[in-house]
């Protein structure tokens, strides 16, 4: 599983709502998702739709090499009524999906391999009331992939299909953890996850939507199954973020073209364990006002190194349909 390339490409895509410095934890989050951020329960009718063009960055790699077509990551918030676990109560809950797909092509020394990637996933959590809570998820991923082999195009990648899925309990204390691999070969791995008290714990799926919710006034980690070993593990910012302008960014903003200086915040974000892989680094507008939140804290940019250095995805939003 070390090689998706993709599944580490989808996550963050990772923080805490929670302060994770000892003893018991204060809430640090807002829905800035929203133009009023002082809003705590989730509103009817909720609805978002994010489009990100996905562009491709080679390195200077001279016999094996990858390069992709334009391709597209898409994201959608909605909110539902949904059966919360271990009980009868239904509860209006936040439905997030996203989609990635792409299309390149691999080159040793000459020969070609072609690919069509896609990492689809959804995940409903809870309100910012209930601690934005997970309540479960599912990622299929199918994604092309280097094997290290640089002998001959067959070798060097291998295509890799498989679906992770999480349920948790409520109260968030465990989750049944389930992997399921139908290429290269079938594979199937289940266990549960003691998740302790849950503090500070997300779901992998929510990490890139809920990070919207900070501050960003320092570095901050938080906790999550990481899909490699289906244990918990901390992923964390690698700094305090810094502020920058995105000068002249040109977007379709509730369905009108706009272009606006908008300033934002950038850090780098990672796992946090024995072979962490390399952090991402993510772009997300600042707060404009409390209660006219012009940009949703919505992320603008994000950057993935692809293993072997063979180069780096890049994801800039091009579409914002934000909630009303």
């Amino acid at each position: 599983m070390k090689k998706k390339i993709l599944a580490a490409a989808s996550l963050l895509l990772p923080v805490t709502i929670l302060c994770a410095c000892g003893g018991t934890p204060t809430q640090a989050f807002s829905a800035n998702w929203h133009r009023d951020t002082a809003i705590r329960d989730i509103q009817s009718g909720t609805s978002e739709k994010l489009e990100y063009a996905v562009t491709f960055e080679p390195s200077d790699s001279k016999e094996f090499t990858l390069a992709y077509e334009s391709g597209t990551y898409t994201t959608e918030l909605t909110a539902m009524a949904k059966q919360l676990p271990d009980g009868d109560k239904t509860e209006t809950v936040y439905r997030y999906a996203t989609k990635l797909d792409v299309k390149g092509a691999y080159t040793l020394n000459g020969a070609e391999k072609t690919f069509r990637d896609s990492v689809e996933s959804l995940v409903y959590f809870r309100s910012i009331t209930n601690g934005l809570q997970p309540i479960e998820s599912t990622k299929h991923v199918i994604s092309t992939s280097p094997t290290g082999v640089t002998t001959e195009i067959d070798k060097a990648v291998t295509t890799y299909d498989y679906t992770f899925s999480v349920n948790y309990t409520n109260p968030l204390s465990k989750a049944n953890v389930k992997f399921v691999q139908t290429l290269p070969a079938e594979a199937e791995k289940e266990k549960t996850v003691s998740l302790g008290k849950g503090v500070n714990h997300f779901d992998n799926e929510q990490l890139e939507f809920i990070l919207r919710g900070l501050d960003m006034a320092s570095a901050v980690t938080l906790k999550t199954i990481n899909p490699l070993d289906m244990n918990v593990t901390s992923v964390a910012m690698t700094e305090t973020p810094k502020e920058k302008l995105e000068s002249s960014f040109s977007f379709t903003l509730n369905g009108e073209a706009v272009t606006r200086d908008i300033v934002a915040n950038e850090f780098s974000f990672g796992y946090k364990a024995t072979n962490p892989g390399q952090a991402v680094t993510l772009v997300y507008a600042k707060k404009t006002d409390n209660a006219n939140n012009a940009y949703r804290n919505v992320m603008l940019r994000r950057s993935v190194p692809v293993m072997q250095n063979l180069g780096t995805v890049h994801y800039t939003l091009v579409k914002a349909d934000f909630i009303q």
